[in-house]
Protein backbone atom coordinates (compact mmCIF):
# COMPACT_ATOMS: atom_id res chain seq x y z
CA UNK A 1 0.00 0.00 0.00
CA UNK A 2 1.36 3.12 -1.33
CA UNK A 3 0.25 6.35 1.26
CA UNK A 4 0.44 10.30 0.89
CA UNK A 5 1.90 10.15 -2.72
CA UNK A 6 0.02 13.03 -3.15
CA UNK A 7 1.93 16.72 -2.53
CA UNK A 8 0.85 19.94 -3.42
CA UNK A 9 2.33 20.69 -6.51
CA UNK A 10 2.09 17.01 -8.62
CA UNK A 11 0.01 15.00 -6.33
CA UNK A 12 -2.74 14.05 -8.87
CA UNK A 13 -0.26 13.48 -11.57
CA UNK A 14 2.15 11.05 -9.23
CA UNK A 15 -0.85 9.17 -8.40
CA UNK A 16 -1.85 8.84 -11.42
CA UNK A 17 0.96 7.77 -12.71
CA UNK A 18 1.54 4.97 -9.83
CA UNK A 19 -1.98 3.50 -11.44
CA UNK A 20 -0.86 3.51 -14.79
CA UNK A 21 1.73 1.06 -13.16
CA UNK A 22 -0.69 -0.93 -11.53
CA UNK A 23 0.29 0.01 -7.79
CA UNK A 24 -2.15 -0.43 -5.38
CA UNK A 25 -2.73 3.47 -3.51
CA UNK A 26 -5.73 4.48 -1.17
CA UNK A 27 -8.39 7.00 -2.29
CA UNK A 28 -7.58 9.41 -0.06
CA UNK A 29 -3.56 9.86 -1.10
CA UNK A 30 -4.56 11.25 -4.28
CA UNK A 31 -6.05 14.47 -3.00
CA UNK A 32 -3.42 17.35 -3.34
CA UNK A 33 -2.19 18.24 0.03
CA UNK A 34 -2.85 22.15 0.62
CA UNK A 35 -1.91 24.00 3.98
CA UNK A 36 -4.40 23.69 6.85
CA UNK A 37 -6.92 25.71 8.07
CA UNK A 38 -4.31 26.55 10.89
CA UNK A 39 -1.05 27.37 8.58
CA UNK A 40 -3.90 29.67 7.22
CA UNK A 41 -4.94 31.62 9.95
CA UNK A 42 -1.21 32.28 10.74
CA UNK A 43 -0.86 33.00 7.50
CA UNK A 44 -3.47 35.23 7.17
CA UNK A 45 -2.80 36.69 10.98
CA UNK A 46 0.54 37.72 10.54
CA UNK A 47 -0.29 39.80 6.89
CA UNK A 48 -3.10 41.61 8.61
CA UNK A 49 -0.74 42.59 11.13
CA UNK A 50 1.69 43.64 8.81
CA UNK A 51 -0.47 45.55 6.80
CA UNK A 52 -1.64 47.19 9.98
CA UNK A 53 1.67 48.41 11.02
CA UNK A 54 2.28 49.70 7.38
CA UNK A 55 -1.12 51.53 7.43
CA UNK A 56 -0.43 53.14 10.72
CA UNK A 57 3.38 54.27 9.94
CA UNK A 58 3.14 56.41 7.25
CA UNK A 59 6.57 55.25 4.98
CA UNK A 60 7.83 58.67 4.89
CA UNK A 61 7.26 59.61 8.43
CA UNK A 62 8.91 55.98 9.73
CA UNK A 63 11.09 54.49 7.00
CA UNK A 64 13.15 52.27 9.21
CA UNK A 65 9.93 51.11 10.80
CA UNK A 66 8.48 50.07 7.55
CA UNK A 67 11.59 48.52 6.18
CA UNK A 68 12.01 46.35 9.59
CA UNK A 69 8.61 45.32 9.12
CA UNK A 70 9.01 44.18 5.37
CA UNK A 71 12.03 42.50 6.55
CA UNK A 72 10.52 40.64 8.84
CA UNK A 73 7.53 39.38 7.51
CA UNK A 74 9.60 38.34 4.47
CA UNK A 75 12.35 36.36 7.05
CA UNK A 76 8.87 34.99 8.73
CA UNK A 77 7.62 33.63 4.75
CA UNK A 78 11.00 32.07 3.77
CA UNK A 79 11.91 30.30 6.90
CA UNK A 80 8.83 29.18 6.65
CA UNK A 81 9.39 27.69 3.20
CA UNK A 82 10.67 24.03 2.28
CA UNK A 83 11.29 22.42 -0.89
CA UNK A 84 11.26 18.74 -0.16
CA UNK A 85 13.22 16.69 -3.32
CA UNK A 86 12.95 13.50 -4.86
CA UNK A 87 15.52 11.99 -3.45
CA UNK A 88 14.63 13.47 0.53
CA UNK A 89 11.64 12.43 3.00
CA UNK A 90 10.84 15.63 5.00
CA UNK A 91 10.53 15.17 8.81
CA UNK A 92 8.22 17.09 11.11
CA UNK A 93 8.83 18.02 14.33
CA UNK A 94 6.17 20.03 16.90
CA UNK A 95 7.32 22.75 18.65
CA UNK A 96 4.68 24.07 20.56
CA UNK A 97 1.06 24.69 20.65
CA UNK A 98 -0.67 21.08 20.10
CA UNK A 99 -1.55 18.47 22.96
CA UNK A 100 1.23 16.39 24.96
CA UNK A 101 2.14 12.86 24.27
CA UNK A 102 1.40 9.97 26.28
CA UNK A 103 4.23 9.14 29.23
CA UNK A 104 6.61 6.52 27.52
CA UNK A 105 5.40 7.66 23.97
CA UNK A 106 8.48 8.87 21.45
CA UNK A 107 7.02 9.37 18.03
CA UNK A 108 3.65 11.93 17.91
CA UNK A 109 0.88 10.24 15.82
CA UNK A 110 -2.59 12.71 16.16
CA UNK A 111 -0.56 15.96 16.31
CA UNK A 112 1.28 15.96 19.94
CA UNK A 113 4.38 18.16 20.37
CA UNK A 114 7.29 16.24 19.12
CA UNK A 115 8.51 14.11 15.72
CA UNK A 116 5.71 13.34 13.95
CA UNK A 117 5.03 9.85 12.72
CA UNK A 118 4.10 10.91 9.23
CA UNK A 119 6.24 12.17 6.53
CA UNK A 120 6.23 14.76 3.94
CA UNK A 121 6.76 13.59 0.18
CA UNK A 122 8.22 15.88 -2.09
CA UNK A 123 6.91 19.07 -2.68
CA UNK A 124 7.06 22.79 -1.73
CA UNK A 125 5.44 23.18 1.78
CA UNK A 126 5.01 26.15 3.79
CA UNK A 127 4.68 25.30 7.96
CA UNK A 128 4.54 27.97 10.57
CA UNK A 129 8.00 28.42 11.59
CA UNK A 130 7.25 28.98 15.35
CA UNK A 131 5.41 26.16 15.67
CA UNK A 132 6.82 23.59 13.43
CA UNK A 133 10.15 22.24 12.29
CA UNK A 134 10.90 20.65 9.00
CA UNK A 135 13.99 18.42 8.36
CA UNK A 136 15.11 16.95 5.50
CA UNK A 137 16.53 13.72 5.38
CA UNK A 138 18.11 11.56 2.14
CA UNK A 139 15.97 8.53 1.31
CA UNK A 140 16.85 4.81 2.15
CA UNK A 141 18.78 3.14 -0.97
CA UNK A 142 19.82 -0.38 -0.72
CA UNK A 143 21.96 -1.96 -3.14
CA UNK A 144 21.64 -5.09 -4.81
CA UNK A 145 24.55 -7.00 -2.38
CA UNK A 146 23.19 -4.96 0.60
CA UNK A 147 20.10 -5.36 3.00
CA UNK A 148 18.97 -3.49 5.54
CA UNK A 149 18.35 -3.93 9.27
CA UNK A 150 15.43 -1.95 11.21
CA UNK A 151 15.22 -0.74 14.57
CA UNK A 152 12.09 1.03 16.14
CA UNK A 153 12.79 4.26 17.70
CA UNK A 154 8.82 3.46 19.53
CA UNK A 155 6.50 0.89 20.02
CA UNK A 156 4.87 -1.50 22.27
CA UNK A 157 7.70 -3.69 24.52
CA UNK A 158 8.99 -6.98 23.42
CA UNK A 159 7.35 -9.95 25.03
CA UNK A 160 9.52 -11.78 27.60
CA UNK A 161 11.83 -14.27 26.39
CA UNK A 162 12.09 -12.17 22.17
CA UNK A 163 14.84 -10.02 21.34
CA UNK A 164 13.00 -9.22 17.82
CA UNK A 165 10.13 -7.52 16.87
CA UNK A 166 7.15 -9.50 15.34
CA UNK A 167 6.50 -8.00 11.23
CA UNK A 168 3.50 -5.70 10.98
CA UNK A 169 2.03 -4.25 7.97
CA UNK A 170 3.42 -0.77 7.81
CA UNK A 171 4.27 -0.62 3.82
CA UNK A 172 8.00 -1.85 4.80
CA UNK A 173 8.22 0.88 7.65
CA UNK A 174 7.57 3.89 5.42
CA UNK A 175 4.77 4.07 7.62
CA UNK A 176 5.85 5.24 11.02
CA UNK A 177 2.02 5.61 12.00
CA UNK A 178 0.56 2.46 10.67
CA UNK A 179 3.65 0.74 12.34
CA UNK A 180 2.32 2.28 15.78
CA UNK A 181 -0.77 1.34 15.34
CA UNK A 182 -0.48 -2.20 13.84
CA UNK A 183 1.19 -2.58 18.05
CA UNK A 184 4.78 -3.25 16.38
CA UNK A 185 7.09 -3.60 19.18
CA UNK A 186 10.30 -0.85 19.96
CA UNK A 187 13.81 -2.23 19.06
CA UNK A 188 15.10 -4.62 16.65
CA UNK A 189 12.79 -6.03 13.78
CA UNK A 190 12.44 -9.40 12.03
CA UNK A 191 11.69 -7.90 9.02
CA UNK A 192 14.36 -6.29 6.52
CA UNK A 193 14.61 -4.44 3.68
CA UNK A 194 15.76 -6.14 0.66
CA UNK A 195 17.81 -3.94 -1.92
CA UNK A 196 15.36 -0.89 -3.57
CA UNK A 197 14.48 2.78 -2.33
CA UNK A 198 12.22 3.65 0.93
CA UNK A 199 11.03 6.74 2.04
CA UNK A 200 11.40 6.04 5.61
CA UNK A 201 11.41 8.37 8.61
CA UNK A 202 14.70 8.10 9.83
CA UNK A 203 13.76 9.87 13.55
CA UNK A 204 11.54 6.56 14.29
CA UNK A 205 13.15 3.75 12.44
CA UNK A 206 17.25 3.15 12.37
CA UNK A 207 18.21 1.51 9.79
CA UNK A 208 21.98 -0.14 9.29
CA UNK A 209 23.47 -2.03 6.38
CA UNK A 210 24.37 -5.51 5.61
CA UNK A 211 26.12 -7.43 3.68
CA UNK A 212 24.08 -10.75 2.30
CA UNK A 213 24.94 -14.30 2.67
CA UNK A 214 26.87 -15.23 0.13
CA UNK A 215 27.41 -19.28 0.15
CA UNK A 216 29.87 -20.19 -2.53
CA UNK A 217 30.46 -23.10 -4.30
CA UNK A 218 32.25 -26.36 -2.43
CA UNK A 219 30.62 -24.61 0.85
CA UNK A 220 27.55 -24.59 3.13
CA UNK A 221 26.12 -21.83 5.28
CA UNK A 222 25.53 -23.47 8.74
CA UNK A 223 22.20 -21.76 10.52
CA UNK A 224 22.06 -20.65 14.58
CA UNK A 225 18.37 -19.10 14.87
CA UNK A 226 18.93 -16.59 17.61
CA UNK A 227 15.26 -16.18 18.96
CA UNK A 228 12.14 -18.31 18.42
CA UNK A 229 10.91 -21.25 20.77
CA UNK A 230 13.52 -22.53 23.05
CA UNK A 231 14.93 -26.13 22.40
CA UNK A 232 13.20 -29.39 23.98
CA UNK A 233 15.20 -30.81 26.40
CA UNK A 234 17.81 -33.44 24.90
CA UNK A 235 17.97 -31.74 21.52
CA UNK A 236 21.18 -30.35 20.20
CA UNK A 237 19.89 -29.78 16.74
CA UNK A 238 16.48 -27.57 16.14
CA UNK A 239 13.66 -30.09 14.68
CA UNK A 240 12.40 -28.84 11.43
CA UNK A 241 9.44 -26.75 12.66
CA UNK A 242 5.85 -28.72 12.34
CA UNK A 243 3.69 -26.49 10.70
CA UNK A 244 5.37 -27.06 7.48
CA UNK A 245 5.18 -22.74 6.34
CA UNK A 246 7.99 -22.39 3.70
CA UNK A 247 10.32 -19.27 5.57
CA UNK A 248 12.32 -19.44 2.15
CA UNK A 249 15.81 -20.67 3.12
CA UNK A 250 15.15 -18.49 6.72
CA UNK A 251 14.90 -15.81 3.92
CA UNK A 252 11.07 -15.10 5.60
CA UNK A 253 12.17 -14.81 9.60
CA UNK A 254 8.38 -14.12 10.45
CA UNK A 255 7.18 -17.31 8.61
CA UNK A 256 10.08 -19.28 10.36
CA UNK A 257 8.33 -17.87 13.84
CA UNK A 258 4.97 -18.23 13.13
CA UNK A 259 5.47 -21.74 12.23
CA UNK A 260 6.96 -22.40 15.83
CA UNK A 261 10.40 -22.43 14.62
CA UNK A 262 13.60 -23.12 17.45
CA UNK A 263 15.98 -21.17 18.33
CA UNK A 264 19.45 -22.92 17.97
CA UNK A 265 21.77 -24.61 15.19
CA UNK A 266 19.09 -25.49 12.11
CA UNK A 267 18.84 -29.29 11.25
CA UNK A 268 18.37 -27.12 7.57
CA UNK A 269 21.42 -25.84 5.94
CA UNK A 270 22.16 -23.09 2.80
CA UNK A 271 23.10 -24.44 -0.26
CA UNK A 272 25.42 -22.36 -2.87
CA UNK A 273 23.82 -19.02 -3.78
CA UNK A 274 23.10 -15.42 -2.13
CA UNK A 275 20.24 -15.18 0.44
CA UNK A 276 18.56 -11.92 2.02
CA UNK A 277 18.59 -12.93 5.46
CA UNK A 278 18.06 -11.26 8.46
CA UNK A 279 21.93 -11.25 10.92
CA UNK A 280 20.03 -10.27 13.65
CA UNK A 281 17.68 -13.58 13.58
CA UNK A 282 20.19 -16.29 12.01
CA UNK A 283 23.64 -16.06 12.25
CA UNK A 284 25.16 -17.63 9.61
CA UNK A 285 28.68 -19.84 9.03
CA UNK A 286 30.22 -20.70 5.95
CA UNK A 287 31.91 -23.82 5.75
CA UNK A 288 34.38 -26.05 3.72
CA UNK A 289 31.75 -28.92 2.45
CA UNK A 290 34.32 -32.10 3.97
CA UNK A 291 35.78 -34.05 1.11
CA UNK A 292 36.62 -37.90 0.96
CA UNK A 293 40.14 -38.72 -0.65
CA UNK A 294 40.03 -42.18 -2.46
CA UNK A 295 41.12 -44.77 -0.45
CA UNK A 296 39.00 -43.75 2.60
CA UNK A 297 35.73 -43.87 4.45
CA UNK A 298 34.23 -41.48 6.49
CA UNK A 299 32.69 -42.94 9.58
CA UNK A 300 29.55 -40.05 10.47
CA UNK A 301 27.94 -39.40 14.05
CA UNK A 302 24.35 -37.98 14.17
CA UNK A 303 23.50 -35.50 16.47
CA UNK A 304 19.99 -35.45 15.56
CA UNK A 305 17.34 -37.84 16.03
CA UNK A 306 15.97 -40.32 18.81
CA UNK A 307 17.98 -40.93 21.93
CA UNK A 308 19.21 -44.46 22.03
CA UNK A 309 17.11 -46.83 23.90
CA UNK A 310 19.13 -48.10 26.91
CA UNK A 311 18.69 -51.64 27.92
CA UNK A 312 17.42 -52.63 31.57
CA UNK A 313 20.66 -55.22 31.28
CA UNK A 314 24.20 -54.20 32.28
CA UNK A 315 27.07 -56.27 31.18
CA UNK A 316 28.85 -58.35 33.06
CA UNK A 317 32.21 -57.45 34.34
CA UNK A 318 34.78 -59.36 31.78
CA UNK A 319 37.85 -61.73 32.51
CA UNK A 320 41.08 -60.05 32.83
CA UNK A 321 42.40 -62.28 30.27
CA UNK A 322 40.76 -62.70 26.93
CA UNK A 323 38.67 -65.93 26.43
CA UNK A 324 37.75 -66.87 23.30
CA UNK A 325 34.24 -68.04 24.10
CA UNK A 326 33.22 -64.91 26.60
CA UNK A 327 29.93 -63.82 25.82
CA UNK A 328 28.84 -60.35 23.56
CA UNK A 329 26.17 -58.51 25.23
CA UNK A 330 24.41 -56.93 21.97
CA UNK A 331 21.70 -56.73 24.17
CA UNK A 332 23.47 -54.13 26.51
CA UNK A 333 25.47 -52.10 24.06
CA UNK A 334 24.63 -50.43 20.74
CA UNK A 335 27.48 -48.78 18.89
CA UNK A 336 26.40 -48.49 15.93
CA UNK A 337 23.06 -47.45 14.63
CA UNK A 338 21.12 -48.58 11.41
CA UNK A 339 18.27 -46.34 11.92
CA UNK A 340 19.62 -42.85 10.40
CA UNK A 341 16.56 -41.07 12.65
CA UNK A 342 18.85 -41.90 15.42
CA UNK A 343 21.49 -40.75 17.04
CA UNK A 344 25.10 -42.46 16.89
CA UNK A 345 27.38 -43.71 15.00
CA UNK A 346 26.08 -44.54 11.72
CA UNK A 347 26.77 -48.39 11.10
CA UNK A 348 27.26 -47.48 7.19
CA UNK A 349 30.28 -45.33 6.45
CA UNK A 350 30.60 -42.75 3.78
CA UNK A 351 32.42 -43.76 0.52
CA UNK A 352 34.88 -41.35 -1.03
CA UNK A 353 33.91 -38.29 -2.44
CA UNK A 354 32.24 -34.95 -1.53
CA UNK A 355 29.85 -34.94 1.64
CA UNK A 356 28.02 -32.23 2.45
CA UNK A 357 27.63 -32.02 6.03
CA UNK A 358 23.98 -30.99 7.33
Amino acid sequence: MIRNCSSVLYGSDACSWLQRRGQEISKSSCVPRYPSWRELISLVAAIVVAFAVLVVLPPFTYPIAHSVVIAGLLIFFASGLRIIRDDQVGVVTRKMLGPTMPQGQIIARKGEVGVQADTLMPALYWRNPIVWKIEKAPVTQIGENEIDVVESVDGEALPKGRILGDEVECNQFQDAKKFLENHGKKGPQVAHLRPGTYRINTKAFKVQKRSVTNVGEEKIGVVVALDGIPLPPGYIIAPRPEDGKSHKFFQDGQAFLDSDGYRGPQLDTLQPGRYYINPHLFNVTVDEIAEVPPGYVAVLRSNVGAELERSPFRPEKTAEKPVFNQAVHEEAEALLILDKNKRGIWAEPVAAGSLMPG
